[in-house]
């Protein structure tokens, strides 16, 4: 696997385009139908945790707004398109958001630059029904996380692992309430 930018330029087109696609509303409506699936399966109706890389990283920022009864421990790692003036702008979901979110960033991740570490810290700073916590990494750049990519950076996604586990241990163990989700 390559990184991004080493991809032909009509296939990086392509891949642009998907995020495109992607909304509020369509991420909720994909996680609600996530969410219905598990009812039927042995999986435990308690507080539940996403990780998010790349796009992902955004859809785990809706999965903690839109379900916040649900998803309580949350983790974006080289998450893109984060802050934009749209309303449903990743950094504008965190009052909705209960629990504990975890930003990774790559210093060198042009996804991830200082004005936009600074809009998300400030939008979480402003809510405090939510612990977040985030680390930049020096010398990562987009992708780091990936194990399979050309440019994945060990040291750095060892301590993202690290910070999700421990959330993880502290909103999810068996001993946290379950109950009715939202």
């Amino acid at each position: 696997m390559v990184s991004f930018d080493s991809l032909p330029p009509a296939l990086q087109d392509e891949i642009r385009s998907h995020p495109a696609k992607l909304n509020l509303r369509t991420a909720r409506t994909d996680l609600a139908a996530i969410l219905n699936f598990c009812r039927g399966e042995p999986v435990d109706d308690g507080p539940a945790g996403s990780v998010g890389f790349c796009m992902g990283g955004r859809i785990a920022f809706q999965a903690a707004s839109e379900f916040p009864g649900r998803f309580r421990a949350n983790a974006s790692l080289h998450g893109t398109f984060l802050v934009n003036d749209a309303p449903d702008s990743a950094h504008r979901l965190v009052p909705n958001m209960r629990g504990e979110f975890y930003c990774g960033f790559g210093a060198l991740d042009r996804f991830a630059t200082p004005e936009i570490i600074a809009a998300i810290d400030l939008a979480f700073q402003r809510q405090h029904a939510v612990a977040y916590r985030r680390n930049v990494h020096a010398g990562a750049n987009h992708g780091y996380a990936l194990p399979d990519r050309d440019l994945h950076d060990r040291a750095a996604t060892e301590a993202d692992w690290r910070e999700i586990f421990a959330m993880f241990a502290r909103h999810l163990a068996s001993s946290a309430p379950s109950g009715p989700i939202a």
